[in-house]
């Protein structure tokens, strides 16, 4: 019998060395090997404006009050980076207004990444490396939209970081597994005028 046993032994030691070097790999590919995607907020501008036509029948563009503006300008300069040992890539970036932890409207912003648009939402975000996002949205104030002139064009509006009832921006960046990666921004701290 020992004799049976000391023949299989080499066998036996070379599949079991074989499941525990598959079995770390897995666990390596996992948790250590994977992307880590996080999002950060450089500059940005949160903007109430409106077209002002002259006498000659030139037009500019004017900061406004609220209930007077034509359309809200948002303008945010994000960095987005993967500080993780594996590539990733992003396939979709939206940008919701929230009031109250409840969603008003997403939108899709234009994306320009180093001054060229983006189309498709979609780039790759290799392993230590960061990207620039240069994200614009105008909102314009549609009067039809019950939601959106109560939320964002009325004197309801709440701006204040402290209050539960404040405007909330949140970016959503979506990578190619589903994963999401977000950043709330507190539009008081982007605001040229208000």
């Amino acid at each position: 019998m020992k004799d049976l046993i000391k023949q299989f032994l080499p066998i036996i030691g070379v599949c079991l060395g074989f499941i525990l070097s598959t079995l770390s790999n897995i666990i390596y590919g996992l948790v250590i090997n994977r992307p880590k995607v996080k999002m950060e907020l450089k500059t940005g501008n949160f903007n109430y404006l409106k077209i002002m036509r002259d006498n000659e029948g030139f037009s500019t563009i004017e900061i406004a009050d609220y209930n007077e503006a034509e359309f809200i300008d948002i303008g945010l300069l994000v960095d987005i980076y993967n500080y993780g040992k594996s590539n990733t890539a992003i396939k979709d970036i939206n940008i919701v207004i929230m009031s109250n932890k409840r969603i008003i409207r997403g939108f899709s912003p234009d994306l320009f990444i180093n001054g060229n648009k983006n189309i498709h939402y979609s780039f790759n975000l290799p392993s230590n490396n960061v990207i620039t996002m240069d994200l614009k949205l105008k909102i314009d104030n549609d009067l039809e939209d019950e939601i959106l002139q109560e939320d964002l064009f009325s004197n309801e509006v709440i701006y204040d970081p402290d209050d539960k009832n404040r405007i909330q921006i949140k970016i959503i960046a979506t990578d190619i597994k589903g994963k999401e990666t977000t950043i709330n921004i507190e539009p008081l701290s982007i605001a040229t005028a208000f």
